[in-house]
């Protein structure tokens, strides 16, 4: 799974179940080790590179994931924050695609 497939296009369910969206707020402590080691787990982990981690982390907040149900957001939340993210779950107007998106800084 490459970066781009981690953080999908936007997914619309019909089925009536409130959608959320997953935001990188950035590191969660403004330690330069641990921030090191944040860059390090969502290059190896997300399979992202090194150009759009910098990115990320320059462009916080960022939607990483939208579209989902909340259980999913929260698979993604415990994740992120795994590797030492700060992270967000919000839920989702109806059809409002967020701004940016991490998809976005990837140039696609």
């Amino acid at each position: 799974m490459n970066g781009v497939e981690w953080i999908s296009e936007n997914v619309i369910m019909g089925n009536g179940e409130e959608k959320y969206r997953v935001i990188f707020m950035g590191p969660a402590v403004k330690d330069f080790g641990l921030v090191d080691q944040l860059v390090r787990n969502l290059q190896d982990h997300c399979h992202l590179s090194s150009q759009v981690v910098t990115k990320m982390m320059r462009l916080a907040p960022l939607t990483v994931k939208h579209g989902v149900d909340l259980r999913e957001a929260e698979r993604y939340k415990k994740a992120l924050e795994g590797m030492g993210a700060r992270v967000e779950i919000e839920p989702m107007d109806n059809g409002g695609a967020p701004s940016k998106t991490a998809a976005q800084i990837e140039g696609k």
